[in-house]
């Protein structure tokens, strides 16, 4: 799983200082010509206000038709991709770092001096970006503008990160404890924290940390029982270290406890306020990373046990007080069959019930398309007289009480599955392809339920000769006209979207904790490693050269632009704890 987090960029405020100046005039006189240069200077003023303007001072790049072209640049990104691409953390694509020249460059995003190489000015110049519904777009002389700067280099446009002081391990604690500290005493045992200060410290700007803030209590919310949406709380200045109730989400100690026995970067150190913590937790960790969060409890296995989802559709029905059989039976369902699945490889059933909490989609999945798995010829089932379909898996998409949505993978029997076989649906997003539930089904839906139209009733309408009355009339009762339909795509949309933007999360096309998950999962570079061991680039990297163990195992780190693979850092972390002296490492499962 790789490492370095999604990298997103704040907005940069800018003023803009006119200097009006008036060219000398040609003044025609009967007698001789006579040249008369008049030169006013105007004291440059300031627009309070307003927030569109580069900051930015004048430098050689300026003509006198207006600011900067690095400022000129600011301005159309800000106006034009920064809603999607940054702002309030929005990562659109998986990519929220619009305004930050250095990172577009980083990502290959821009070619300086090559803006026919440049992706996102092609995209921009062909018409690919924003999309087509997306208001305002670049004008054509925004996208000469865009390219004349990428010609010149790309001349940066952002303001210096202030120097920061670094986060040390210790100064994490510290911040926990005075927070703790601030609680009432019987609420202390229930806090726990998420930290994000590392990425902070390999320089992600507000509006990237925001992204892992958003996802953050997207995540926390959709593994949640609890009917009210609970937003983590920054304790720190800077936002970088969030709180936590486990009661919010009606987690307990044997929950938390569960995730800590995966969490790879666990370490104790060795003070007075690490013990203290460690009391008031009973005996637990209180804090672990945000970013490794998001990228293993938003799959199985912590993804079903966190949410304390049963091991079988039968038992979810119980705890939703739904009957599955009995609402085919009484027709109190609304089924759409079809052709042509995003995921699907073959003909599939989607079918709706209601729930106490809002909806209850189940998916019909096929291996093939011929025989009882021909839904067009067998479109009545699972329980059904004659021949019904026969399906060999599903997908259930549910509301939980706050309104966010919940996923299971059925296999042919109902029981719940981890990953859905490669035969019957796939996920091109994932590395290997394979819908995993949670995090594939997070991204699949991330604006909710895909809206299909039903192929099944036009079919059996046009092909009355083929199907017995009562297999017409219980197919006509089953799968609902397209306008009923559409309302009830568009009622259990609604709800949702309305549940995604409590949690602090824009309801855009990209899902935010898939996103970040991506993220995590990159190579860890130098800068990165040291981070996220509690110490600067440099220190880390002494440290490193003076253990033979280490450098043999992540000695790459060393290299210029060296990587090692998350997965291997993971794995060498406890190694690292010990070589460093960096406390006593909670070994994973122990």
């Amino acid at each position: 799983m790789p490492s370095v987090p999604v990298e997103l960029l704040p907005v940069v405020r800018a003023s803009r200082k006119p200097i009006w100046v008036l060219g000398g005039t040609l003044v025609a006189c009967s007698v001789a010509i006579l040249w008369i240069l008049l030169l006013r200077d105007g004291n440059p003023t300031d627009k309070p206000g307003d927030l569109t303007a580069p900051l930015v001072s004048p430098s050689d790049d300026a003509d006198a038709n207006g600011p900067p072209l690095a400022a000129k640049a600011l301005t159309i990104l800000k106006t034009n991709c920064y809603r999607c691409h940054g702002e309030s953390g929005t990562a659109e694509g998986g990519f929220n770092f619009v305004l930050d020249r250095d990172r577009m460059v980083a990502r290959r995003m821009i070619r300086p001096g090559l803006p026919e190489k440049s992706r996102f000015i092609r995209r921009i110049e062909e018409g690919e970006m924003p999309p087509e519904n997306e208001k305002p777009r670049p004008t054509p002389e925004d996208a000469h503008v865009l390219k004349q700067w990428v010609e010149q280099g790309a001349p940066s446009f952002n303001e210096p990160i202030p120097s920061k002081e670094h986060t040390s391990n210790l100064n994490v604690l510290a911040g926990i404890h005075r927070d703790v500290q601030a609680l009432p005493e019987r609420d202390r045992r229930f806090a726990r924290y998420f930290t994000l200060t590392h990425l902070r410290d390999v320089g992600l700007r507000d509006d990237e940390l925001q992204t892992y803030r958003n996802a953050l209590a997207k995540l926390a919310n959709s593994l949640s029982w609890h009917r009210v949406i609970k937003i983590p709380v920054g304790i720190d200045r800077e936002k970088t270290i969030l709180r936590i109730d486990i009661r919010d989400y009606q987690w307990n100690d044997r929950v938390w406890k569960r995730i800590l026995a995966d969490y790879p970067y666990g370490i104790i150190l060795d003070d007075p306020i690490a013990r203290q913590l460690l009391d008031i937790a009973g005996g637990q960790l209180s804090y672990l990373r945000g970013d490794w969060f998001l990228a293993t409890v938003s799959r199985p296995p912590l993804y079903h046990e966190v949410l304390q989802l049963p091991d079988n559709e039968r038992k979810l029905e119980e705890q939703l007080h739904i009957d599955i059989a009995e609402n085919i039976k009484q027709e109190k369902v609304v089924r759409a069959g079809f052709n042509g699945s995003g995921v699907s490889r073959n003909n599939r059933l989607i079918e709706r019930h209601e729930s106490p909490y809002g909806s209850y989609w189940r998916s019909y999945d096929f291996a093939s398309n011929s025989g009882q798995c021909n839904l067009f010829a067998h479109p009545l089932g699972p329980i059904a007289a004659g021949e019904p379909f026969r399906a060999d898996g599903g997908e259930i998409i549910f509301s939980l009480p706050n309104g966010l949505h919940a996923f299971m993978l059925l296999g042919a029997t109902g029981q719940r599955l981890d990953k859905a076989p490669s035969s019957i649906v796939s996920d091109p997003k994932r590395p290997d392809r394979a819908v995993e539930n949670g995090i594939s089904c997070m991204s699949c839906h991330a604006r909710g339920l895909i809206a299909k139209q039903d192929q099944i009733r036009a079919h059996l309408e046009k092909s009355l000769a083929a199907f017995s009355e009562q297999e017409t009339n219980t197919v006509k009762a089953l799968y609902a006209p397209a306008p009923v339909l559409a309302d009830l795509f568009k009622k259990d949309n609604d709800h949702f979207r309305e549940a995604v933007e409590r949690t602090g999360s824009k309801f855009t096309a990209t899902e935010s904790v898939t996103a970040l998950v991506s993220a995590y999962e990159r190579e860890v570079d130098l800068g990165t490693a040291a981070a996220e061991v509690g110490m600067t680039s440099n220190a880390f990297s002494e440290r490193l050269a003076k253990s033979a163990v280490l450098m043999r195992r992540l000695g790459a780190l060393r290299v210029s632009n060296g990587t090692v693979q998350r997965q291997v850092f993971a794995e060498e972390f406890s190694e690292l704890v010990r070589e460093l002296g960096l406390g006593v490492h909670l070994i994973p499962g122990k």
